[in-house]
């Protein structure tokens, strides 16, 4: 039988006979990764520059901008930069398509890089829209907007037109008073902010804080439910602890995206984008930008 990765000399025949059989998936799985790292352990080093943390949202927590949406699919924009930075220091053009929440897009742009990114996923491309959007912004206006908005009484702005259209897994995942103040919040944002950027950024903001005000923690690909929701409960009741309310929440948000552009003026002036979709289907979007100026359709 031929060398390759799978059949690897140095093994114990033994282990090597585990691979051909019909053992359980999890068994096969176990021992292919056990020759993986076999193969290729002697060109293993330990780098203390990486850690966990940059290679999962972890690292994104504290950074401005990147910390607005909690998506925990992607990983830092530390880890992008670091491996441009020592393994690709010269400038190019970086192509991501699985653009996800787009942290390598914009770690990139941001060091002078060209960006091309694709994305399935609205969650995803909605993401990418609003990290646009807040390069073209203007955050003196922006910081204006939260003063005032900040005023309104959300309640009184509650319209049908707006509400959510929930499906099974996402029925009750709010208090019903603080998602009446989350439905008249984005009719009022619709109706009363004018400027597209800012719209778009306010709206970023409350699709930012659904899960800090629900009842509901994102796990894997499945929701946990507070014991206060109602909700049947697994064999050990799940207590998500402090549940913000609206009010608080959207505070909390506006202000942090409020002091991340004030802070950050120059980051407007990094790229001018244009965003075009690439698929007939409109479900595939990409992104493509360019430091300092415009490119055309991808």
């Amino acid at each position: 039988m031929p060398d390759n990765l799978w059949n690897t000399p140095h093994l114990p025949q033994i282990e090597q006979d585990k691979l051909y059989p019909s053992p359980t998936v999890l068994h096969v799985n176990t021992v292919m990764r056990d020759a993986l790292f076999e193969r290729f352990k002697t060109k293993i080093c330990h780098n203390p520059a990486l850690d966990r943390t940059l290679v999962s949202f972890q690292g994104n927590k504290q950074v401005p901008f990147y910390s607005w949406f909690k998506y925990k699919e992607g990983f830092s924009q530390q880890l992008v930069s670091y491996l441009l930075q020592n393994l690709m220091p010269q400038a190019g053009t970086l192509l991501d398509p699985f653009a996800g929440a787009g942290s390598a897009l914009f770690a990139a742009n941001e060091l002078g890089w060209i960006t091309q990114g694709i994305e399935v996923l609205p969650v995803g491309v909605y993401a990418i829209k609003a990290r646009i959007a807040a390069t073209q912004v203007n955050a003196e206006l922006f910081r204006q907007l939260v003063a005032q908005t900040l005023a309104v009484n959300f309640e009184e702005h509650y319209d049908e037109l707006f509400a959510f259209n929930h499906i099974a897994i996402t029925k009750g995942a709010y208090p019903k008073d603080e998602e009446k103040n989350l439905i008249g919040y984005i009719a009022y944002c619709n109706r009363h902010i004018e400027e597209e950027h800012a719209r778009n950024l306010f709206l970023y903001a409350a699709f930012c804080i659904l899960e800090d005000m629900s009842y509901t923690r994102k796990d894997g690909q499945y929701l946990r439910w507070d014991i206060r929701s109602g909700r049947s409960q697994g064999k050990k009741p799940f207590d998500k602890g402090h549940i913000l309310s609206f009010q608080r929440a959207i505070e909390i948000k506006l202000r942090q995206i409020s002091t991340d552009l004030l802070g950050s003026l120059k980051q407007r002036s990094f790229f001018d984008t244009e965003i075009q979709t690439i698929a007939n289907d409109g479900m595939c979007q990409g992104f493509e930008t360019t430091p300092r100026k415009t490119l055309g359709k991808i």
